[in-house]
């Protein structure tokens, strides 16, 4: 019972994506349930995931060109060590097929259904690994230096002290402005380097007076703004794994940020994903604040070429502001059938190894994946610069922003959260008070999470 709990607890209220998700597990349980709670002997004859070739890996992946090219130059890394080997990626759909497969297997207590290694979201992985003990493998002993890596990405994998995750990608947001924008009200790209967001809101309201156009803009169902600016700030909206969303100062700062922004008409709440990408793929906001991903559609308008420029986060006293939001690592499943080769693949690409400095190369020039692996700044694709943002070294200017996000409290409950505070702006905004509109929130998500 306590597994489907988690289930429940692990999707994201109101996203349409997540019901479906909860659909195809709730289906899958009730499947076990009704088979004998999924013993082995009623699995399909025959079926296996992990090859029989000692040199051969599998590993499950999501996202064709983002996260396979990285992928694949890790195999080609390998290779140079062992040429015999070979890594089978098996693609797919989206990151919930990986969960559903953990889950699936988890809840059968038969996990030979897994291939050798699985990508797996970062918020998500710690709840994973405590319902599910025995899923992943230890990477302890596989003697990667993890100072090398952000300790932020690091944090999200650690768990009881013990490391599971290889990081791959780099979850560091920014904040690019349209400096052309900030010109025509008065404004440069300099004042931005170090903002409070009451100055900020100043800026913004000036841009909208001089061009109309608004300086922000979030998906409302998807927002990442407030936690985005809580860590910023060095703190979260949990604290010992609890909600935390009243009695604490610098929440109730962050929200009114977003709803005075809201009211100005300084910042535009769409209601889809489509609408808030349209909405930086065009000319219609000064500024853009999210995962670093966010390059490649920002870069989509040809017309603004040489007009963004990136900086760190505004903050609450004017500081520069540092976080990071989604990403996912590497895990060795325990139905791994050659754990050495994995754990030395992995150490040797992803994990610092020799063969490391050319799979970040390739993984940035093929597939616009950034790392966390700090040696990879002196790489000469990190150093490349590039005209569309005013012929700055983005990539080496992301990388040194991911060695500033300081870890906070987290939870695999972050997508849940996220959806009630965003409920949260919207009650404030229709006029309740923020301690009422959070902690009914609060509320909300503790009943979530205890039941």
């Amino acid at each position: 019972m306590a597994a489907l709990f988690f289930i429940m607890g692990i999707i994201m209220i109101g996203h349409s994506k997540r019901m479906t998700v909860f659909s195809i597990i709730l289906a899958t349980v009730i499947l076990f349930i009704t088979s004998g709670c999924g013993r082995k002997g009623n699995r399909k004859s025959g079926y296996k995931v992990t090859s029989d070739d000692p040199d051969t890996l599998t590993v499950y992946a999501w996202d064709q060109s983002f996260n396979v090219p990285a992928l694949k130059a890790a195999e080609k890394a390998y290779k140079e060590k062992d040429p015999k080997f070979k890594l089978k990626i098996v693609l797919q759909a989206d990151s919930s097929d990986v969960e559903n497969a953990v889950t699936s297997a988890g809840l059968s207590h038969d996990f030979s259904s897994l291939p050798d290694i699985v990508l797996f979201q970062d918020h998500y992985i710690q709840r994973f690994i405590e319902e599910f003990p025995g899923a992943f493998e230890s990477i302890d002993n596989t003697g990667i230096e993890w100072d090398n890596f952000s300790r932020d990405k690091v944090s999200m994998s650690l768990k009881d002290g013990v490391h599971y995750g290889i990081p791959v990608d780099n979850g560091t947001v920014i904040m690019a402005y349209r400096t052309d924008y900030l010109e025509a009200a008065g404004h440069s790209i300099s004042e931005m380097d170090g903002i409070s967001w009451s100055d900020f809101i100043k800026v913004a309201r000036d841009v909208k007076a001089h061009t109309g156009k608004c300086m922000l803009s979030v998906n409302q169902s998807g927002n990442p703004m407030p936690f985005i600016m809580m860590q910023a700030e060095g703190k979260s909206f949990f604290s010992n794994g609890k909600p935390a969303f009243t009695d604490n100062d610098k929440a109730s700062e962050v929200m009114s940020v977003i709803v005075t922004m809201e009211k100005d008409g300084t910042l535009m709440l769409l209601d889809s994903q489509n609408r808030y990408d349209r909405s930086i793929s065009s000319d219609d906001v000064a500024a853009v604040m999210d995962g670093n991903w966010v390059l490649s559609k920002i870069r989509k308008n040809e017309n603004a070429k040489g007009k963004w420029a990136i900086l760190p986060l505004p903050t609450l006293s004017g500081k520069r502001g540092y976080a990071a939001t989604g990403g996912s690592s590497l895990y060795i499943t325990s139905n791994c059938h050659n754990k050495r080769l994995a754990n030395d693949f992995l150490k040797y690409t992803f994990g610092g190894g020799k063969g490391a400095m050319e799979t970040y190369s390739h993984a940035l020039t093929e597939g616009g994946l950034i790392s966390t692996y700090f040696p990879a700044i002196e790489l000469d694709a990190y150093k490349k610069t590039d005209d569309f943002f005013g012929g700055d070294a983005i990539y080496s200017k992301i990388l040194s922003y991911s060695a500033k996000v300081e870890p906070v409290d987290e939870s695999s409950f972050y997508y849940s959260a996220r959806s009630y505070l965003n409920d949260a702006i919207r009650s404030v905004i229709e006029g309740n008070s923020m301690h009422t509109a959070l902690l009914e929130a609060q509320n909300k998500l503790t009943y979530l999470m205890e039941n």
